[in-house]
């Protein structure tokens, strides 16, 4: 499709191009990703069984951040927008003076800017699978692994989770 004015054509190109690495490796590294999810989901379950009721209540945000930020982290699809569901919930397990996982929570700000310079900005580059776009998104999805890994271990135990 091209459009433009005065003679100078912009032109648009609609296809469903995946940026996702194909090899032989790629139906094993799926379901590691699922394996890993599905951890991730059985730890925040299994950390909210062992709290208390009361600390429960208390760090739900946070259980909930961990969970979803780990989850999110090892998906096979990691669309920017995702960025969206771990920012309130960091908010609220931030609003709590005591919360053991105030540390992983600033984790998001970079993961954050990181996501805003690869998208919009070196989307083009990543596409065309430069170093320096997949660093960063390494080093993106790798916060936000550390966010969830972090903030589920500082849950771990009913004593540091106010119980």
């Amino acid at each position: 499709l091209t459009a433009g004015a005065a003679g100078h054509p912009i032109r648009f190109r609609f296809d469903f191009l995946s940026l996702n690495v194909v090899s032989p490796l790629s139906p094993a590294l799926e379901v590691v990703a699922a394996v890993l999810a599905a951890v991730a989901i059985a730890a925040g379950v299994w950390l909210a069984g062992r709290m208390p009721r009361r600390a429960r209540e208390r760090h739900l945000a946070a259980l909930m951040f961990g969970t979803l930020a780990a989850v999110v982290a090892v998906a096979t699809v990691l669309s920017p927008q995702y960025l969206l569901w771990l920012i309130p919930l960091a908010a609220a397990a931030g609003c709590d003076p005591d919360s053991p996982i105030r540390g992983p929570l600033l984790l998001l700000a970079p993961a954050c800017l990181l996501t805003q310079a690869i998208y919009p900005f070196l989307f083009d580059r990543l596409a065309a699978r430069e170093a320096l776009p997949i660093a960063l998104l390494w080093a993106r999805n790798l916060l936000l692994l550390g966010a969830g890994v972090t903030a589920l271990h500082g849950l771990r135990s009913p004593d540091r989770a106010g119980g």
